[in-house]
C-alpha cells in the first residue's frame, strides 16, 4: 500500500470517528467518510462537480479542484485567508477544504453535508477559453 493510500485510509478513520463521535451510526458515518474519500480523489485529478448543504440550509453548487497545477494552468488568484484579512485556522477533522472555481478562492464545507450522490458528480474538462474567461473575471 502506497503512503497516499495509507494516508486516505487514516483520513476515513478519523473522519467516520468525528462523525460517530458526533451521533452518527457506525455504518453512516463511514459511508460518508468513504464517499468523501472519492469526491477526494476525482478533485486531485481535475475540477469536480458537486454539491453541498450550507450552514444555512441552502444547497450549494460547487466546481472544485485540488490540484494546484490546474489552478496554476486556469491562472486563477490562489488568495489564502491571510490575504483576504481571515485567520489561519489549524484544519479540523471534518472539514472539506477545496479551490473554488467561481470564487477563485478556497473554500470549506463539513464533510457531514455533502451531497452522497456522487454518481452524479462529473468531472469537467476546462478549455483554454473558459480559463482565459475565468481569468478575466476575476482580474476586474
Amino acid at each position: 500500500m502506497t503512503k497516499e493510500a495509507k494516508l486516505l485510509n487514516r483520513w476515513v478513520f478519523d473522519l467516520a470517528n468525528a462523525l460517530i463521535d458526533e451521533g452518527w451510526a457506525r455504518k453512516d458515518a463511514f459511508k460518508k467518510a468513504h464517499v468523501a474519500r472519492n469526491l477526494l480523489e476525482l478533485m486531485g485529478k481535475g475540477w469536480v462537480e458537486f454539491s453541498y448543504k450550507k450552514s444555512d440550509g441552502t444547497t450549494r453548487q460547487a466546481v472544485g479542484t485540488l490540484s494546484l497545477k490546474l489552478i496554476q494552468e486556469c491562472g486563477l488568484p490562489a488568495r489564502s485567508k491571510n490575504q483576504t484579512g481571515r485567520k489561519s485556522r489549524e484544519p479540523q477533522i471534518g472539514n472539506f477544504t477545496y479551490f473554488d472555481r467561481e470564487a477563485g478562492a478556497f473554500r470549506c464545507f463539513k464533510a457531514e453535508n455533502l451531497n452522497t450522490n456522487y454518481h452524479k458528480w462529473s468531472r469537467i474538462i476546462i478549455n483554454k477559453k473558459e480559463c482565459d474567461n475565468q481569468k478575466t473575471r476575476h482580474d476586474d
